[in-house]
């Protein structure tokens, strides 16, 4: 197993939510807008210019899903077992 899922497995037996992710067709300017002054999500991806995965706190991210499909942009929840590529999961070996 690699460095990476490692850290992403620690990480995530933290803490009680494991989180989610879904995908957007939010413009980045947009998207960055709207979940600036949120801890909780964050950009785990960004797949093309027309598909960015947000990825955080399973509640932050369904309320800022269903904000920026508010706005007109589609999005989705992706399936998975945990929000990846966060944050906290870069540096706990």
């Amino acid at each position: 197993m690699n460095k990476r899922a490692l850290c992403m497995d620690k990480a995530a037996g933290m803490h009680v939510d494991p989180g989610v992710m879904a995908a957007t067709d939010a413009p980045p300017d947009l998207l960055k807008e709207m979940i600036r002054a949120q801890d909780d999500v964050h950009i785990g991806n960004i797949n093309s210019p027309n598909q960015i995965v947000l990825s955080g706190n399973t509640e932050a991210v369904t309320g800022s899903l269903q904000k920026i499909e508010g706005n007109g942009p589609p999005g989705h929840p992706l399936a998975g077992q945990h929000g990846l590529s966060l944050p906290y999961h870069e540096g706990h070996p």
